[in-house]
C-alpha cells in the first residue's frame, strides 16, 4: 500500500495501480461496518465476503515492487549485496515515501478524535497506541492487545490509528529485507524467505495449539506470507508471467482478475483462518501476476481505479477518519439511525466520495512533499 508505480518496467504498470485501487476499496468496504448504518445489501456481502483482504493484496504488491526497485539498485552498481550507500539511500528513500504522511495522518487523527462521536475511551487508547504506530511496532502492540483482552480499555478497538498496524508490518519487512541483502545475494534471499514462510505454516498449523509465545509471533507477523510471495515473483517469476500473459487475450485476463477478487475476499468465510490466510496470500500473488502484462486493463473503470491506486497510500491512511466524521455528523443531524435504504447507503457513498477527497488532497501535498525530499 505504500509502494509508488511498480512492475516490469517497474515505474509504469498501470494494471497494477488498478489492482491497487480494487484493494483500497475493499479496505474502505471492510472499516465501513460497525460506524455506519449497514443496509441490507451490504450486510448479505459481509455475511459472505470478508473484505480485509484487500491489505494482503497491498502486500503482495509491496513485496513484488520492493523486490524490483532493489534489483535495479543492484543493477546500478558492481556488487550482488547492497553497499553501505545504496543501503543507505534505500532507506533514505522509504523514509521520505512513508513517514510524511504517515505522521501528519497519525497525528490529524489525535487531534480529530475528541471531536468525534466514537467509543468511549477511545481517544485515550488511541493516544496510548500513537507510540507504537509511529515507531512502526503496532503490529506487535496491537497483538499483545489482543491475546490479553484488552481492546477498548488501554488499546484502541479499531479506530482511526488501527490501520498502522499493516504499515509496521511492512516497515518491519523492509527492514529485515533490507538487511538480509546486505549479507545474501537477491535470489538466495529469495529462497530464504520462501523457506522461511514454508516452515513457519508446519509450526503454527491449527492457532488453538499454540501456546503464548507461538500466539504473540503468529498474531504479529501470520499476515506477511503475501509480502513473501510477492517477493518470489518478483525474483523468479515476472519476466516468464509477463510474457505468457501476452498470449491471453485482454478479456480472459479481466476475467480471471475478477474471479481472483472474489475468491479472495469469499476464502475467508470458507475456511479456518489459519488455512484460509494462506489461501488469500496465494490468490492476492495470482492476482498480481494477472497485471504482470501492465496495459490489459483499460475503459472509464480501470482509469478511475487507476487514479485510486496512485493515491491509495493517502487514500489507506486517512479513510477511517473520513469515516468517523461523516458518521459524527450524520448522528448530529439525526439521520444515523434512519431505516431509509436509500439514506443508509447515500451516507456510505457521501463517506467514500470526502475519503476520495481528502486523499487527493494528501497526495497531492503531504505524500509529494516527502516524495521531493
Amino acid at each position: 500500500m505504500s509502494e509508488a508505480t511498480s512492475a516490469g518496467s517497474v515505474t509504469k504498470n498501470l494494471d497494477i495501480q488498478v489492482i491497487r485501487g480494487i484493494a483500497v476499496i475493499l479496505v474502505f468496504l471492510h472499516h465501513v461496518r460497525g460506524h455506519l448504518p449497514e443496509f441490507a445489501a451490504y450486510r448479505w456481502m459481509q455475511r459472505n465476503f470478508d473484505f480485509q483482504v484487500g491489505v494482503d493484496i497491498f502486500f503482495a504488491i509491496s513485496g513484488f515492487v520492493i523486490t524490483l526497485s532493489l534489483s535495479r539498485m543492484l543493477a546500478r552498481g558492481t556488487a550482488d549485496k547492497l553497499t553501505a550507500p545504496q543501503f543507505k539511500q534505500f532507506w533514505r528513500n522509504r523514509v521520505a515515501r512513508l513517514i510524511p504522511a504517515a505522521f501528519f495522518w497519525a497525528f490529524a487523527a489525535i487531534i480529530a478524535m475528541p471531536f468525534l462521536s466514537t467509543p468511549s475511551g477511545q481517544f485515550n487508547a488511541t493516544l496510548a497506541s500513537l507510540p507504537f504506530a509511529l515507531l512502526n511496532i503496532y503490529n506487535l502492540y496491537f497483538t499483545v492487545c489482543f491475546e490479553n483482552n484488552l481492546l477498548g480499555s488501554w488499546c484502541p478497538s479499531y479506530t482511526a490509528t488501527h490501520i498502522y498496524w499493516s504499515l509496521s508490518l511492512e516497515m518491519q519487512f523492509y527492514l529485515l529485507f533490507s538487511v538480509g541483502l546486505v549479507f545474501l545475494r537477491l535470489s538466495h534471499l529469495a529462497i530464504l524467505a520462501g523457506l522461511v514462510a514454508c516452515l513457519s505454516v508446519f509450526i503454527f498449523g491449527d492457532t488453538s495449539d499454540l501456546g503464548a509465545i507461538g500466539k504473540f509471533v503468529y498474531g504479529s507477523f501470520h499476515r506477511g506470507y503475501a509480502l513473501i510471495l510477492g517477493v518470489l515473483l518478483g525474483v523468479f517469476i515476472s519476466g516468464s508471467a509477463a510474457a505468457l500473459l501476452s498470449r491471453l487475450s485482454p478479456i480472459l485476463i479481466v476475467i480471471l482478475a475478477s474471479a481472483c477478487v472474489v475468491l479472495i475476499a469469499a476464502v475467508p468465510r470458507l475456511l479456518p483462518y489459519y488455512l484460509s490466510n494462506l489461501c488469500i496470500a496465494v490468490l492476492s500473488a495470482l492476482l498480481l501476476v494477472l497485471a504482470l502484462k501492465g496495459n490489459t486493463f483499460s475503459g472509464f473503470i480501470a482509469t478511475s481505479l487507476h487514479w485510486l491506486g496512485e493515491r491509495s497510500y493517502s487514500f489507506y491512511l486517512s479513510h477511517t477518519l473520513a469515516i468517523y466524521v461523516i458518521a459524527t455528523l450524520a448522528r448530529y443531524a439525526g439521520i444515523f439511525e434512519t431505516k431509509s435504504e436509500v439514506l443508509q447507503i447515500g451516507l456510505s457513498f457521501v463517506a467514500f466520495a470526502v475519503s476520495l477527497l481528502v486523499a487527493d488532497m494528501s497526495y497531492r501535498t503531504v505524500e509529494r512533499f516527502g516524495n521531493k525530499r
